[in-house]
């Protein structure tokens, strides 16, 4: 489904976005193969739904390029072990264990903070599909954001010695290869068992509200992800599949 084959590494000072860079070599024609660009900084960092990404010298800023040679329907289930491979990276590189976690679909908290946040998009030439998995972890600085429900955080905040972005980088691209290699393998149930292990406020109640404009939040409780990777939401209705939400803990879980 992917090419796996081992990435190769360009490294900028500064960009405007790791992103942006990669679907313009895609556009290019210049991506044959597995490749990461990361920087020290960006000018214009992109989060998710068309939020700025806060782009500080001595954090991670990075994009993974996956040419995709099978484009099965199933292949957006790329998400989870992204996300997977991204929590694995910091705890192996922290010790932090349990402390770190996974709010879905793929943002990495430890103890309840953000310290990691993807943006995957896909570029296409010639009808051929490539994945731009851009991932950004916040090593030596976090932004503040006073009114933020799941504060950012920093891995400067909570341990003493810091691991150099650039191995981040590194170990973090094999990380996705080994994961994306196991559930390819394995089948989507293993990773699902493994998402479910990290996932946060998994079996409590939240809050979702559809990213459509002028939809009502609904409560209910989380009970993971289904086998084709859509949050379930247990309500009084019964359970409920989304795709394309974002997720609060309810005022109950946190009160």
């Amino acid at each position: 489904m992917f090419d796996l084959r081992s990435f190769s590494l360009e490294h900028w000072e500064e960009i405007d976005s790791t992103n942006s860079e990669a679907l313009r070599k895609i556009a290019r024609g210049e991506v044959d193969r597995p490749l990461a660009i990361s920087a020290t900084s960006q000018t214009n960092g992109r989060g998710s739904r068309e939020r700025v990404w806060a782009s500080h010298s001595g954090n991670v800023h990075v994009t993974y390029l996956l040419p995709v040679l099978d484009a099965r329907r199933e292949a957006f289930l790329v998400v989870y072990p992204l996300a997977l491979a991204t929590s694995r990276t910091i705890r192996e590189m922290t010790g932090l264990g349990s402390r770190v976690t996974l709010k879905w679909p793929n943002d990495v908290l430890i103890d309840g903070k953000k310290v990691s946040g993807a943006l995957h998009e896909v570029g296409w030439l010639n009808g051929r599909a490539i994945l731009a998995a851009g991932i950004g972890v916040n090593v030596g600085w976090s932004p503040r954001l006073a009114d933020a429900v799941f504060p950012p955080t920093a891995l400067s905040e909570v341990v003493h010695e810091l691991p150099d972005c650039r191995e981040i980088v590194t170990q973090l691209g094999a990380a996705i290869l080994s994961e994306i290699a196991s559930w390819l393998e394995k089948g989507f149930e293993s990773v699902r068992e493994r998402y479910h292990a990290e996932s946060y406020l998994l079996n409590s109640r939240i809050s979702i509200v559809d990213r459509v404009p002028g939809t009502t939040p609904v409560e209910g409780v989380y009970r993971g992800i289904d086998p084709e990777g859509a949050l379930q939401l247990e309500t009084e209705s019964g359970i409920s599949k989304h795709y394309s939400v974002d997720v609060f803990p309810s005022l109950a879980t946190l009160s």
